[in-house]
């Protein structure tokens, strides 16, 4: 008859350092460890969202140049801490070509109504024709000087604008059509200029290329007036807005046409 053998105590491999003994394996070789007393417990943090978001304060130069931009520059869609720092319109050389030719073309009709009588005279005898071509030259000079101040006025309105935040470019390309986009300082990666040619620096005009990260086609704006100064206000806007520092310019107060 088989009797059954007792269970061999576990004996103690070591004590630690308060005397309590230490076992190899004290629950038998299949058992799992047990786990130490003192684990460290995961810990659960309870967030709470305010229900109103918290508004950031402006202070009252921030708010003060704010309301002058919305004031000055009406059109444009300025964020609640932003204002204009530069308006940049192209330079009036560019419209030395057009505007010469208007001109010329105007002079001629003018000539036409100055000696008008002397060729109804001799070539018509008919007075309602001459009439008729008095009538078509003026006519024909008043479409003149209106052309030419719609093509003075799409010339100016072609801008851009730098503020505190952004670079916004205007784009007008006839009276009734108008593109503006803008780009964040935080993506500008690259700002240069160039005057090509005695004209351009004599006459302090030149070309202001923006390069952004996201854009493969850089901003390029022609025309622009003294490229030089224009650029290094751009690079400092964008350097203390990366910074985080913040911009100390003031606001442009020069206005837009149209």
């Amino acid at each position: 008859m088989d009797q059954d053998v007792p269970p061999v105590s576990p004996r103690p491999v070591a004590y630690d350092a308060e005397g309590q003994p230490l076992y190899s394996n004290p629950n038998g070789a299949d058992s799992a460890p047990a786990a130490p007393v003192d684990a460290p417990r995961p810990t659960v943090v309870h967030m709470a969202r305010a229900l109103e978001p918290i508004m950031e304060e402006i202070s009252p130069e921030l708010h003060k140049k704010h309301a002058i931009s919305v004031e000055t520059y009406p059109k444009l869609d300025l964020g609640e801490h932003e204002y204009v720092v530069l308006c940049v319109r192209r330079h009036p050389i560019g419209l030395f070509g057009p505007v010469a030719g208007i001109i010329f073309l105007v002079c001629l009709v003018f000539t036409f109504i100055i000696l008008l009588p002397d060729i109804t005279a001799r070539y018509v005898t008919v007075q309602p024709m001459s009439d008729l071509l008095l009538l078509a030259g003026i006519c024909l000079a008043l479409l003149l000087i209106g052309g030419g101040y719609m093509l003075f006025w799409i010339y100016s309105n072609n801008t851009f604008f730098l503020t505190n935040q952004n670079i916004i470019e205007k784009t007008q390309a006839t009276l009734f059509a108008s593109n503006v986009k803008s780009v964040s300082l935080s993506d500008v990666v690259d700002v240069s200029y160039s005057q090509i040619g005695i004209l351009q620096t004599v006459l302090g005009y030149g070309t202001v290329q923006i390069g952004t990260k996201d854009e493969e086609v850089p901003y390029i704006f022609n025309y622009v007036r003294d490229p030089k100064d224009q650029a290094s206000k751009i690079k400092d806007a964008v350097t203390a807005y990366k910074s985080g520092r913040g911009f100390g310019g003031d606001v442009d107060l020069s206005g837009m046409i149209g």
